[in-house]
């Protein structure tokens, strides 16, 4: 707050939701980890990084995120134009990509 006058917290732009019982279901997943990707902002991170509606959240740099929870807080670590890597599944295939935050 001293350096920038207000907090500076990055935000991806996302909806989020656990893998529940059905989500894993629906996509063939092995496990409940990850965070399933609901709904995108049209101006947020994640949409402008090429996200879509369906993503399985796998890891944030190299860190397994098992919980919307533990996604919200590995977020909440970063600011505003901090670039992020993000492994996520997307039609059984995993693939990573660099995001800016916004």
């Amino acid at each position: 707050i001293r350096k920038f006058g207000s907090a500076q917290r990055a935000y991806l732009g996302v909806s989020i939701n656990n893998v529940s019982n059905e989500i894993a279901e629906k996509y063939d997943l092995k496990s409940l980890d990850g965070v399933y990707i609901a709904n995108l902002l049209k101006d947020g991170a994640a949409y402008e990084g090429g996200m879509e509606i369906g993503d399985i959240v796998l890891s944030i740099d190299n860190k397994k995120i098992k919980s919307a929870s533990e996604l919200q807080e590995k977020i909440a670590e970063y600011r505003p134009n901090d670039i992020i890597e993000v492994e996520f599944l997307r039609d059984g295939k995993s693939q990573k990509i660099n995001i800016s935050l916004k």
